[in-house]
Formats: structure tokens, C-alpha cells, sequence
């Protein structure tokens, strides 16, 4: 079945823009936590590249060449570390809880121009949730998920190129696995996303019960509904899990 989501359809660089633009002052702190994950990454590819001619120096018993490369993989492996405690640091040096919060304080300026009969619309628990949640969300996991892709994409790709370098055949290997992995993410795409489309549905909804339960907890009380909430929402936590 083919997929036409139109999400599909955008470009990298407009995705890029978009999220340089959603942090607002800390797009240039950003974009050096992006290029030392990227460094990181490529680093950390020609570590792995330098485990080959380790190990064929030990079934070899050749001590300098040996030394050599545990050399090259020890400040391989340093500059991998020290480049991605760089990269990770957006969120752990105050430049992420920054962006945050300027990107609500933006969002609060556009919620003022929204008519209020729209707001009233939905429940008052996901409108609080997709608002104050969404923010959290794309924001706190931008670094985690950029990391993910570039290990999964240019560390195996430097670590092949790196490899053919050393030994062309086995560097050949490595690079034909690639395309054998395309059939199987394009396969599995589509089943993904509906689940994830699934789960974030459902961890919305449960995001809204809880602001609802929290905001309402002395009227439920008052009125004895308490514990029938209490034993709705636990029943939305099951069904999440």
C-alpha cells in the first residue's frame, strides 16, 4: 500500500528551519549542539573502524602496529566523548529550559488571538496538555532524537568507509547492508506510524484526564466522585501501558 502522508513531503531543510526558528535566541547554541553531535558521530564511526586492525594486530602478534591503533581508537573514543558531552549540553547548560520558555511565552501571544468560542470547544485537560505538553515534547526531545539518527546513520557509514580504507573487502560488506535495509524500513513505516499515531493519541488523552483530575479534585471530592475518577484514570494508565 503506498503512503501518501504529505508529512513525508517535506523537505529536510524546511524541518530544519522550522525547529532553528521554534528556539527562538538559542538557534546559534543549537546549531553547535547539532554539529558536535555530527563530529561526534563521525568520530565515533572511526573508532569502531580502528577495532579491525586492532584485533587482526593481536592474532598477529604485531605489539607496534598493536600500540598504534589502540592509540588512534583511545583519542577516537576521547574526542567521540568530549564531542558529544559538547552536544548534549544544549539541555544540561540552561540553553533548552531557555528556549522553552520563550517558545511558550510566543505561544501564549498567538493563544491571546484565538477566539475564545474556539477554546471552548475541546476539554480544558487536552487543550492544557497539547499547549504546555507539545512544547516539552519537541523540545526536550530534538537533541535525543538527532542523536539517534546520526549514530544510526553516519557512525555505520564513516565506520564502512573508514573499514574499506583498511580492507576493501570487508569495507565492501559492510556497505552493501545498507541497501538491504531499505526494503525493510519502507515495509515497516507505515505499521510505525500508525502506532505511534496510536500512542500519542492516547498518551494525549491521558495527558488531559490528568490536568481535568488535578484541576477538579475538590469538587470531585465535595461531590463523593473521587474515587470513580480515580478509578477511571488508573484504567487509562492500564490501557496505555
Amino acid at each position: 500500500m503506498k503512503d501518501n502522508n504529505p508529512a513525508d513531503n517535506l523537505a529536510w531543510r524546511v524541518i530544519w528551519r522550522q525547529l532553528i526558528s521554534s528556539v527562538g535566541s538559542q538557534a546559534r547554541m543549537l546549531r553547535r549542539s547539532m554539529l558536535a553531535l555530527l563530529l561526534a558521530a563521525f568520530m565515533q564511526g572511526v573508532a569502531f573502524a580502528c577495532l579491525y586492525p586492532i584485533i587482526d594486530a593481536l592474532l598477529r602478534g604485531d605489539a607496534p602496529q598493536l600500540l598504534n591503533w589502540a592509540v588512534a581508537f583511545s583519542v577516537a573514543t576521547i574526542v567521540t566523548l568530549a564531542l558529544r558531552w559538547y552536544g548534549l549540553g544544549f539541555e544540561y547548560r540552561g540553553h533548552l529550559a531557555q528556549a522553552t520558555h520563550e517558545l511558550r511565552l510566543r505561544l501564549g501571544e498567538q493563544l491571546r488571538r484565538v477566539p475564545l468560542e474556539k477554546l471552548q470547544r475541546g476539554r480544558a485537560g487536552e487543550m492544557n496538555a497539547l499547549l504546555l505538553g507539545s512544547v516539552d515534547e519537541n523540545l526536550n526531545y530534538v537533541i535525543a532524537i538527532a542523536n539517534i539518527l546520526l549514530l544510526t546513520i553516519i557512525t555505520p557509514l564513516t565506520a564502512s568507509l573508514a573499514t574499506w580504507w583498511i580492507d576493501w573487502r570487508l569495507g565492501l560488506v559492510m556497505l552493501l547492508i545498507f541497501p538491504l535495509l531499505v526494503p525493510f524500513y519502507y515495509w515497516r513505516r507505515p505499521a510505525m506510524r500508525r502506532q505511534m499515531q496510536t500512542l500519542g493519541e492516547a498518551h494525549q488523552r491521558l495527558s488531559g484526564d490528568i490536568v481535568e483530575f488535578a484541576q477538579g479534585m475538590m469538587v470531585l471530592r465535595t461531590c463523593g466522585s473521587d474515587a470513580d475518577k480515580s478509578r477511571a484514570l488508573l484504567a487509562h494508565f492500564n490501557a496505555l501501558e
